[in-house]
Protein backbone atom coordinates (compact mmCIF):
# COMPACT_ATOMS: atom_id res chain seq x y z
CA UNK A 1 0.00 0.00 0.00
CA UNK A 2 1.04 3.20 -0.28
CA UNK A 3 1.31 4.13 3.60
CA UNK A 4 3.50 0.88 3.94
CA UNK A 5 5.65 2.44 0.94
CA UNK A 6 5.72 5.59 2.72
CA UNK A 7 6.91 4.31 5.94
CA UNK A 8 9.18 1.68 4.29
CA UNK A 9 10.92 4.96 2.68
CA UNK A 10 10.96 7.06 6.17
CA UNK A 11 12.62 4.14 7.69
CA UNK A 12 15.15 4.06 4.94
CA UNK A 13 15.96 7.69 5.18
CA UNK A 14 16.66 7.63 8.72
CA UNK A 15 19.18 5.16 8.79
CA UNK A 16 23.22 5.61 9.28
CA UNK A 17 26.09 4.09 8.04
CA UNK A 18 29.71 3.96 9.58
CA UNK A 19 32.70 1.68 8.90
CA UNK A 20 31.71 -2.10 9.03
CA UNK A 21 30.19 -4.38 7.24
CA UNK A 22 28.37 -6.57 9.89
CA UNK A 23 26.08 -8.52 7.50
CA UNK A 24 25.50 -11.45 9.70
CA UNK A 25 23.64 -8.93 12.53
CA UNK A 26 21.84 -7.24 9.56
CA UNK A 27 20.40 -10.76 8.16
CA UNK A 28 20.19 -12.10 11.46
CA UNK A 29 17.77 -8.49 12.60
CA UNK A 30 16.11 -9.25 9.23
CA UNK A 31 15.54 -12.76 9.23
CA UNK A 32 13.91 -11.99 12.37
CA UNK A 33 10.96 -10.48 10.74
CA UNK A 34 8.34 -12.98 11.06
CA UNK A 35 6.06 -11.18 8.31
CA UNK A 36 8.94 -10.70 5.81
CA UNK A 37 8.63 -12.02 2.45
CA UNK A 38 12.02 -11.16 1.45
CA UNK A 39 15.08 -9.56 2.03
CA UNK A 40 17.06 -6.65 0.19
CA UNK A 41 20.80 -6.47 1.27
CA UNK A 42 22.38 -3.38 0.05
CA UNK A 43 26.56 -3.66 0.52
CA UNK A 44 29.46 -2.47 -0.93
CA UNK A 45 32.15 -4.21 0.83
CA UNK A 46 32.99 -8.05 2.49
CA UNK A 47 31.41 -9.02 5.34
CA UNK A 48 33.19 -8.89 8.89
CA UNK A 49 32.54 -12.82 9.35
CA UNK A 50 33.51 -15.27 7.02
CA UNK A 51 31.17 -15.37 4.12
CA UNK A 52 30.74 -19.07 4.16
CA UNK A 53 29.44 -19.34 7.53
CA UNK A 54 27.13 -16.33 7.07
CA UNK A 55 25.56 -18.51 4.35
CA UNK A 56 25.16 -21.56 6.22
CA UNK A 57 23.19 -19.73 8.99
CA UNK A 58 21.12 -17.94 6.25
CA UNK A 59 20.51 -21.52 4.89
CA UNK A 60 19.29 -22.91 8.27
CA UNK A 61 16.70 -20.24 8.92
CA UNK A 62 16.14 -19.10 5.85
CA UNK A 63 12.45 -18.93 4.77
CA UNK A 64 12.40 -16.11 2.14
CA UNK A 65 14.69 -15.42 -0.98
CA UNK A 66 17.62 -12.45 -0.30
CA UNK A 67 18.01 -10.48 -2.80
CA UNK A 68 21.60 -8.80 -2.86
CA UNK A 69 23.04 -5.71 -4.76
CA UNK A 70 26.77 -4.66 -4.83
CA UNK A 71 27.63 -1.16 -4.91
CA UNK A 72 31.42 -2.17 -5.64
CA UNK A 73 31.95 -3.81 -8.92
CA UNK A 74 36.09 -3.57 -7.78
CA UNK A 75 35.81 -5.79 -5.30
CA UNK A 76 35.40 -9.19 -6.80
CA UNK A 77 35.45 -11.49 -3.43
CA UNK A 78 32.84 -9.41 -2.22
CA UNK A 79 30.42 -9.41 -5.43
CA UNK A 80 31.54 -13.30 -4.69
CA UNK A 81 29.61 -13.70 -1.86
CA UNK A 82 26.80 -11.89 -3.14
CA UNK A 83 25.96 -13.44 -5.85
CA UNK A 84 26.32 -17.31 -4.06
CA UNK A 85 24.08 -16.01 -1.23
CA UNK A 86 21.47 -14.80 -3.52
CA UNK A 87 21.83 -18.14 -5.23
CA UNK A 88 21.70 -20.04 -2.13
CA UNK A 89 18.54 -18.66 -0.73
CA UNK A 90 16.53 -18.56 -4.02
CA UNK A 91 17.06 -14.70 -4.51
CA UNK A 92 18.51 -12.48 -7.16
CA UNK A 93 22.06 -10.91 -7.41
CA UNK A 94 22.57 -7.11 -9.17
CA UNK A 95 25.57 -4.93 -9.32
CA UNK A 96 25.64 -1.30 -9.55
CA UNK A 97 28.94 0.48 -11.28
CA UNK A 98 29.34 3.96 -11.82
CA UNK A 99 31.07 3.57 -15.16
CA UNK A 100 28.25 0.93 -16.37
CA UNK A 101 30.40 -1.91 -16.83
Amino acid sequence: TERSLQSAWNWVQGLTCWGSTNTKGALQTALADAHAQAIYLLSDGRPDQPPKSIIAQVQMQNRVPVHTISFNCNDSEANAFLYDLAQATEGRYHYYCEKGT
